[in-house]
């Protein structure tokens, strides 16, 4: 194991310690991981959030999607290809084994809503917003006229 360090004002720093130092807090242990790391997009929208994982090779039944005290975590586990004990491994790139992410979700959406789709390799994971958190949009009038809609 490695261990880095940065000077900072003639003071060395672990990473974690610089982390602290700079941002005020301890880096998400939780989204550290080992084996694979899926690449993940999350976009944002008045009706909620959507987050994507790519999970290419990995079959449905080995993906878990558990949502609890507003932390969401997905995991999984790709498995490797059998190989026959005659074939010799010219070359691997491809990464396999099990995966851990997790992201913390605000209050203003709604768990009880969530859902999945997983299609060509493509987790996506909608979490709705609450109706209270739904920013709301009034009409403009004066005079009895409509300024705006």
């Amino acid at each position: 194991m490695f261990n880095y360090y940065i000077e900072v004002n003639g003071q060395k720093l672990s990473l974690p310690d610089f982390y602290q130092f700079i941002y005020g807090v301890e880096p998400a242990k939780k989204t550290i991981h080992k084996g694979i790391s899926p690449a993940t997009d999350v976009h944002t929208s008045e009706d909620g959030v959507t987050i994507q994982y790519e999970l290419p090779g990995i079959a449905p039944e080995n993906i878990t999607v558990q949502l609890e005290k507003n932390e969401l975590s997905v995991s999984g586990t790709k498995f490797s290809n059998p190989t026959k004990n005659s074939d010799k491994l010219e070359r691997s790139e491809r990464q396999f084994g099990k995966f851990t992410r997790v992201f913390t979700i605000g209050d203003e959406y709604d768990s009880e809503g969530l859902t999945t789709n997983y299609n060509l390799g493509v987790l996506e994971i909608f979490i709705p917003r609450k109706p209270a958190a739904k920013p709301k949009l009034f009409t403009v009038f004066t005079e009895n006229k409509k300024l705006k809609e």
